[in-house]
């Protein structure tokens, strides 16, 4: 749940990512393939659709990366397996990852969201925190602004009031006298 959320990517770029597209010690994750799952013995890893959508994605805070550290320990000792998140050597279907929301909303005792719902809500805690929109469109791969803020514009509804905050006092300088 936590390597969903804080890197924002989407069910199917996790699911497809390889050990080999963590690098642990840059704390970063390459981006280059989606899931294309259609059963246990046949599943997909077409490129992503779009240029920008193929990208190098900084996993964040150093606890996710910990995380991450961890579960390839664990991951290493119950089954040999190129895929991040893989419980039998197969990667993972989307139903898995529902299930695991599934039980994390029900120990918190919090409603359900989807697994993309994540990815929403990691871009709702970084415009939360005053991250750049265009820093968002290459955190998430979109191919150009209009995407994110068509997404995640509703997110921004006093902005107007922020601005002029901003500029409240800005020509409170002394003003010289006019000219005679």
């Amino acid at each position: 749940m936590r390597f969903m959320f804080m890197p924002g990517l989407r069910s199917g770029e996790a699911r497809a990512l390889k050990w080999t597209d963590a690098d642990l010690e840059a704390k970063t994750v390459n981006v280059n393939k989606t899931m294309d799952y259609h059963n246990h013995n046949w599943f997909e890893t077409p490129a992503p659709n779009t240029a920008a959508s193929r990208r190098t994605v900084a996993l964040g805070d150093d606890d996710t990366v910990a995380c991450l550290g961890a579960w390839y320990v664990a991951h290493a000792a119950m089954v040999h397996s190129e895929w991040v998140f893989s419980r039998d050597g197969i990667p993972c279907s989307d139903g898995q990852f529902l299930d695991i929301v599934d039980a994390y909303s029900t120990l918190a005792k919090v409603q359900r969201i989807t697994v993309h719902g994540l990815c929403h809500s990691h871009v709702s805690l970084l415009i939360g925190v005053g991250e750049n929109q265009l820093q968002i469109k290459e955190r998430l791969g979109h191919e150009d602004i209009e995407t994110t803020l068509g997404t995640y514009g509703h997110l921004y509804p006093n902005s107007n009031f922020e601005v002029a905050k901003k500029l409240n006092g800005i020509f409170s300088e002394e003003v010289p006298d006019e000219p005679k």
